[in-house]
Parts: structure tokens; sequence; C-alpha cells
């Protein structure tokens, strides 16, 4: 078999694998939970106050930076539950 065939049949299995473990839905849904947690906490520290002692574009980056933290640990999560179900099958 040669080296290109070999990462291939690498590559499918792991497509495969993170299909199994619904991983594109996990991703999904926790991008959606995290945007919705990073407004709300904009909304509620930056927006109602009105009263920054910095720019609100700095909050701004500070919301990417929730939104992107708690997707990342969300899909971790939801794909650990998924895993965990998946063996409890077995």
């Amino acid at each position: 078999m040669s080296q290109d065939r070999q990462g291939e049949d690498d590559r499918d299995q792991l497509v495969a694998f993170a299909r199994e473990l619904e991983v594109g839905r996990n991703a999904k849904w926790s991008m959606v939970l995290g945007f919705a947690f990073a407004t709300l906490l904009y909304v509620v520290f930056v927006v109602i106050p009105a009263e920054t002692t910095q720019s609100p574009v700095l909050y701004l980056g500070l919301a990417f930076v929730v939104f992107f933290a708690t997707s990342l640990s969300l899909t971790i999560a939801f794909t650990g539950v998924t895993a965990w179900r998946r063996a409890r099958e077995l």
C-alpha cells in the first residue's frame, strides 16, 4: 500500500469517527450557545449600565474571547457526552 493511500485511509477513518461522535452537530450547538452567552454578558455589563471605564470596542474583543472559549469548551463537553453514550451502547 502506498503512503498516499495510507494517509487517505487514516483520513477516512478520522472523518467516520468524527461523524459517529456527531462533532459537527455539537460544534454548531456550542457556537449558538457561546454566541448567546457572550451577547448576554456584553448586554448586561456594557450596554445596560452604559457607563464603562474603557471603550466598548475593547469589550467586544473580550466578548469574542468569551464566545470562542465557551464554544470550544462546550464542543469538547458535548462530544465527550456523545462518546460516553456510544461507549455504553457497546
